[in-house]
């Protein structure tokens, strides 16, 4: 019996984001962008612990066509098809940007929510057990801020993990302090519910260095699969005394060690 990882990533269309004929916009296609940074950087990352290599693309705050109303949870492939691998994720993605008029405002919450509801229709069970992660990609704050943390603490009782990746030179003070909040368990909610220390993480891409090295998979993720009787706080401890690490490291590997520990039936 086995957990397996069903990923998804969305990524933000906003204006803000500027047009993707200039080579100042962060959607600019003919060098490599910052949206492009995060899939070369995370998919590879998780996609070790997902087996068929699927991955579900998601965009949210553009429109199809110009005429058309903004969307805020579209899957890149209009026929719903997931994509395969990293090349796969890149391809849908800027099949978009070429075609997508950017709009706004930023808002993530109907993306959660589209995503949740299909994973909590695959029907889980003994048998078919799953670990959903769901990476949003954005260059500001959810406008809905205050629903972003309602739904999170409302998701939170699924066995799921959400990364916001924040892109850009915008200011994500309050993700990082709801970010900071997150290991010590601190209730964010108004409603005062508390949230899973694996349930919610924001990640500053200005943050990560150059590129992610060998260390990365090998000294990391690997060593942690192999440490397969760890809990999570353990591991999460000892990444967090791990000096070196990416961003992407520091705060993957907490999810991904929860999904070996399901693997092994003892989470």
């Amino acid at each position: 019996m086995g957990c397996d990882l069903w990923l998804n990533i969305a990524f933000d269309f906003t204006r803000s984001n500027m047009d993707p004929s200039e080579t100042r916009s962060l959607h600019y296609l003919d060098s490599d962008n910052v949206y492009m940074k995060v899939i070369d950087d995370v998919i590879p990352l998780l996609l070790q612990y997902d087996p068929d290599g699927e991955v579900d693309c998601f965009g949210f705050s553009g429109k199809l066509s110009p005429q058309a109303p903004t969307q805020y949870a579209f899957n890149l492939k209009g026929n719903g098809e997931t994509c395969v691998g990293s090349e796969g994720v890149k391809d849908a993605y800027a099949e978009t940007v070429k075609s997508i008029t950017l709009s706004g405002p930023t808002k993530v919450v109907p993306v959660m929510q589209k995503v949740v509801s299909m994973f909590q229709g695959s029907r889980l069970n003994k048998s078919n057990q799953r670990y959903l992660v769901l990476v949003i990609v954005a260059d500001g704050v959810p406008v809905e801020l205050d629903q972003f943390k309602e739904a999170i603490v409302e998701m939170s009782r699924q066995p799921l993990s959400i990364f916001f990746v924040g892109v850009g030179t915008a200011k994500f003070d309050r993700l990082k302090e709801m970010d900071k909040e997150r290991p010590l368990r601190t209730d964010f909610s108004m409603q005062g519910s508390r949230v899973s220390h694996t349930t919610f993480r924001f990640l500053h891409l200005r943050s990560c260095k150059a590129s992610l090295e060998e260390e990365l998979a090998e000294s990391t993720l690997n060593k942690r699969r192999k440490d397969s009787f760890a809990t999570a706080e353990e591991i999460g401890e000892e990444v967090r005394r791990q000096q070196n690490l990416s961003f992407v490291s520091y705060c993957f590997a907490e999810p991904c060690k929860l999904v070996v520990l399901l693997d092994h039936g003892i989470a």
